[in-house]
């Protein structure tokens, strides 16, 4: 049977790197979905994909929101990512 395996990745930047990783994520053109969290797990940005990659590539102030709330801490990228292929029984 055909359909799509959904699932979700988390890792740490700093703020600097902030930027360049959403941007990367995008352009690898898997990610649905990717939220922002600060060092106290609060979600600070979210980025929805369904909304078009292009339209969050040509806007740099969307990506940039996060670094300028906390420049001094790291943040948590959660990312979730979506293949086509077949559904695991359960």
């Amino acid at each position: 049977m055909g359909g799509e395996r959904t699932w979700t990745e988390e890792f740490t930047v700093d703020s600097i790197s902030l930027q360049g990783s959403i941007r990367d994520l995008i352009r690898e053109g898997k990610a649905r979905r990717i939220l922002v969290k600060n060092s106290r797990g609060k979600t600070v940005l979210k980025v929805p994909l369904w909304l078009g990659a292009a339209a969050v590539l040509e806007n740099p102030r969307i990506l940039l929101v996060g670094a300028l709330i906390s420049r001094r801490e790291p943040f948590t990228l959660v990312v979730e990512k979506v293949e086509p292929g077949p559904i695991e029984d359960q």
